[in-house]
C-alpha cells in the first residue's frame, strides 16, 4: 500500500536530528494506534530511535518510509510526517495505444 517494491532507498536509515523534541512511548503508542486507523494497515509501525537524539522511524514490514517530526509550539503538539520516494522505485507507466 505504501511503499514501492522493495526499492533500494527504503532500507536505509536517516540522518538523525541531534535538536529534535523526544516522543514519549506513550505519543509513540498513540501516534502509532492513529496512523493504523487513518492509513488502513494494521502493518505500520511508529519506531523509537534506536539512539539518543534519533529520529523517530515509520515502516510497514521491513520497508522504512519516513520520519516523524514532534512539534510543540506554544503548548500546542503536532506531528509532522516526512516521507521519501524514490522514482526509481514506482511502476513504471503503461504504453499508451
Amino acid at each position: 500500500m505504501f511503499a514501492g517494491g522493495g526499492g533500494s532507498g527504503y532500507g536505509r536509515r536517516p540522518d538523525t536530528t541531534a535538536d529534535a523534541l523526544p516522543m514519549t512511548p506513550a505519543e509513540i503508542a498513540a501516534l502509532q494506534a492513529h496512523l493504523r486507523r487513518l492509513l488502513g494497515s494494521r502493518d505500520l509501525e511508529v519506531r523509537a530511535p534506536q539512539r539518543r537524539g534519533g529520529s523517530v522511524e515509520l515502516w510497514v514490514g521491513d520497508e522504512f518510509l519516513g520520519t516523524v517530526h514532534r512539534d510543540d509550539e506554544e503548548g500546542e503538539v503536532s506531528y509532522a510526517v516526512q516521507m521519501v520516494v524514490l522514482a526509481e522505485d514506482l511502476p513504471k507507466p503503461a504504453a499508451k495505444r
